[in-house]
């Protein structure tokens, strides 16, 4: 689906992040995320640091908000950017907590699976 769709040099990718304790979603995105490991490879591919900064973490919009949260806890301003913005909605959320019983475990995914594509019906795209 993706590869079929056009990504225009402006594309974002808004990456919805829930928050706890001091952090800021920028603080996770730049700390917690693209520190990982996982990124070395496509960071090999660009120049410098900086090239991989203007192309790719530009693009990422980090937009703080929680699953379990009747439209995803969206701010009013966040949801409004979301809704004007957004062509194309994956959800890939998960527990974290292996310890957690197989059934709880899936109960969050399953259960809100369909508040993405409330907010999908509801953009201008």
């Amino acid at each position: 689906m993706i590869a079929d769709h056009e990504f225009s040099h402006n594309a974002r990718v808004y990456l919805l992040l829930r928050i706890s304790g001091a952090k800021t979603v920028q603080d996770r995105v730049e700390h917690e995320i693209l520190s990982s490991r996982i990124f070395d490879t496509l960071k090999a591919q660009f120049a410098s640091a900086e090239d991989f900064h203007d192309t790719i973490v530009k693009k990422i919009v980090p937009v703080q908000g929680d699953l379990t949260i009747d439209l995803l806890g969206l701010s009013d301003k966040d949801l409004a950017m979301v809704r004007e913005d957004v062509n194309v909605i994956i959800n890939s959320a998960a527990s974290v907590s292996f310890d957690d019983p197989l059934n709880e475990a899936i109960e969050v995914p399953r259960n809100r699976l369909p508040e993405p594509c409330c907010l999908a019906k509801k953009t201008s795209s």
